[in-house]
């Protein structure tokens, strides 16, 4: 079982009240489950996103984020998602997040992008929010 969802429209943020509209719709989603990892599925339903939008964007980018492996496809279904968005010329993201798995970097760098961001709690304290007060609105 997987879970996908659009979180906020495709309307572009063009202004502080349309950010704070935004960070609003995403500060107010939950989790419906847990335990399931599909990065394969994830990356299908960006791409199809990606080719169904109404923006014709310079550089289509999609950043995959998580702290588990992929285990609702195989690494081989992975890997042809992954391949499939990279020939389509749209660049691919990794955020680990080291909550368990210490090696997870690793493997969002073997099987998902050349391109890490890698976050451990442990280390590091970090926060992101986009509040009213940051937004200043």
């Amino acid at each position: 079982m997987f879970y996908k969802a659009k979180i906020i429209a495709d309307n572009g943020v063009c202004d502080r009240k349309q950010w704070g509209d935004d960070a609003d719709a995403i500060e107010s989603t939950t989790r419906p489950f847990s335990g399931s990892t599909g990065i394969a599925n994830a990356i299908d339903f960006a791409v199809n996103l990606l080719n169904t939008n109404d923006y014709d964007g310079t550089r289509r980018v999609i950043d995959i984020s998580g702290d588990g492996v992929e285990n609702v496809s195989s690494d081989d279904g992975l890997k042809t998602a992954r391949d499939n968005a990279v020939q389509a010329g749209i660049i691919i993201n990794g955020l680990p997040i080291l909550t368990g798995d210490p090696d997870l970097d690793d493997y969002y760098q073997r099987m998902i992008s050349q391109t890490l961001v890698t976050l451990s709690p442990k280390k590091l304290d970090v926060k992101l929010s986009l509040t009213n007060q940051s937004l200043n609105r």
